[in-house]
């Protein structure tokens, strides 16, 4: 198992390309992470530069990520970032920039947004700090932190729980799949009634009847994963659903693939629950012979298993209601320090 993690940690990250000037925010409060995102980005898109609207200026400088414009300039009311040209798998090179610790998509439209309805964020995280007894039951029994504060908590949530679906899930992909006798549809009936995806008090309720929870296609794995991990106390702006688009299969580069994206250790993290399967190895045990050995303990391990699924460069990403996520992020390692003067 040790040597299974140690050549997934040695995955190689795709580089951004054509980047001149990198910003980084290191130990920033939740206030100015807000301050950040709250808004959309403004301004325009010309020759690999991004214009921030004046907003954000002031938390910037104070955060040492730029320095003040100088007397002479005044206040043009925008500042400017250099932009990166990512090449994607399927759609050629996008333009990414960066924003706090990471970079995210300038095109905003890519969010999880239906111009019918507006800003539909939360619409797939429905109740998810529910209170029931079902679900306290789940809770209990994923056993998660009593704490989530720092990075190692997170971590250590992320992948328990990871672990844990892979030991109580079923696939229920078709109308002969059962579980206690109930197919996908029975047991989620009250959803499909409703004409949406389960609740997590519903997901909660299979568990307590059947002792596993059933699952679907791979939107199903991760909407159960990420509501999972609200509920046990992943702060919301730091978890969304992603969805990258791939050819596996002989799929057309038009389709896409659902799976979860978590934001720790300065880095956004790809994990997919298509693979939390009885016969994947276990992550925690894994990161313990780390510690047992006497080695420091990974921060964390992406879990993207198909070589055609671009899982870095999601097109679109789902958030919990009430984060503060407004761009499609990049998912990977943080950007080198800008050398502070």
């Amino acid at each position: 198992m040790f040597e299974w993690l140690s050549r997934w940690l040695k995955k190689e990250q795709t580089p951004l390309v054509k980047a001149t000037v990198q910003t980084n925010v290191e130990e920033e409060t939740d206030d100015l992470i807000a301050a950040l995102l709250t808004s959309p980005i403004e301004g325009t898109f010309t020759a690999g530069v991004a214009l921030e609207p004046s907003w954000a200026q002031d938390a910037l400088v104070a955060a040492g990520v730029i320095d003040p414009p100088a007397p002479e300039q005044g206040r043009s009311g925008k500042v400017a970032f250099n932009s990166y040209f990512v090449n994607t798998m399927y759609e050629g090179e996008t333009l990414y920039m960066p924003l706090w610790n990471y970079w995210v998509r300038t095109a905003s439209y890519q969010f999880d947004v239906d111009e019918r309805f507006g800003d539909r964020r939360g619409r797939f995280f429905v109740n998810a700090d529910d209170d029931s007894a079902d679900t306290n039951a789940l809770v209990s029994a994923i056993n998660p932190p009593q704490l989530v504060t720092t990075d190692a908590d997170r971590r250590d949530l992320l992948y328990g729980v990871f672990d844990w679906l892979s030991d109580h899930t079923t696939l229920l992909m078709s109308d002969t799949a059962k579980l206690g006798g109930e197919s996908y549809d029975e047991i989620y009936a009250d959803a499909k009634q409703r004409g949406g995806w389960p609740e997590l008090s519903e997901y909660a309720n299979c568990f307590v009847r059947h002792g596993k929870i059933g699952w679907a296609a791979c939107f199903s794995k991760a909407h159960v994963m990420a509501n999972i991990l609200v509920r046990c106390g992943m702060p919301r702006w730091r978890i969304g659903i992603a969805y990258a688009h791939h050819t596996e299969g002989g799929a057309p580069p038009t389709a896409s693939h659902v799976y979860v994206a978590v934001y720790n250790f300065d880095a956004w993290w790809v994990v997919d629950p298509t693979f939390a399967q009885p016969s994947h190895p276990r992550i925690v045990p894994a990161f313990a012979e780390f510690a047992r050995r006497g080695l420091p303990v990974p921060d964390g391990v992406d879990i993207m298993r198909f070589a055609l699924v671009d899982y870095q460069k999601p097109f679109q990403i789902s958030v919990p209601g009430g984060s503060v996520l407004t761009h499609v992020p990049f998912l990977g390692r943080k950007p080198p320090q800008r050398a502070r003067s």
